[in-house]
C-alpha cells in the first residue's frame, strides 16, 4: 500500500538529486570575448551596439505609449459634460 503524497515528495527529491548531479558534473563554462576577453574586440563592440539599439526600441515604445495617454487625456478633457436630465416635479 502506498501512502498519499509520497509520490510528489519522491519526485521533488529526485529533481533535487538530479540538479545536484548536473551541478557537480558540469564543466567550467567558456566565456566569450564579451564576458572574458578584449573589451575593444569587434564582438564586444557589436554587443554594445545591440544593447543600445534594443534600449532605443524600448524607449521609443514607452514614449509612444506616454504620448498616446497624454493625447487621450487632453481629448477627454475637451469633451462636453453630459447634462443631467430634467425631471418635472409632480404635485
Amino acid at each position: 500500500m502506498r501512502r498519499s503524497g509520497s509520490g510528489a515528495r519522491g519526485r521533488v527529491v529526485q529533481a533535487i538529486l538530479a540538479a545536484g548531479v548536473v551541478l557537480l558534473l558540469a564543466d567550467a563554462a567558456s566565456a566569450c570575448s564579451v564576458c572574458f576577453g578584449d573589451p575593444n574586440s569587434s564582438m564586444s563592440k557589436g554587443a554594445q551596439a545591440g544593447v543600445l539599439v534594443l534600449l532605443g526600441v524600448v524607449v521609443s515604445v514607452l514614449a509612444g505609449l506616454v504620448s498616446l495617454i497624454v493625447f487621450w487625456a487632453r481629448r477627454a478633457a475637451n469633451l462636453p459634460l453630459p447634462e443631467a436630465p430634467v425631471v418635472p416635479l409632480e404635485g
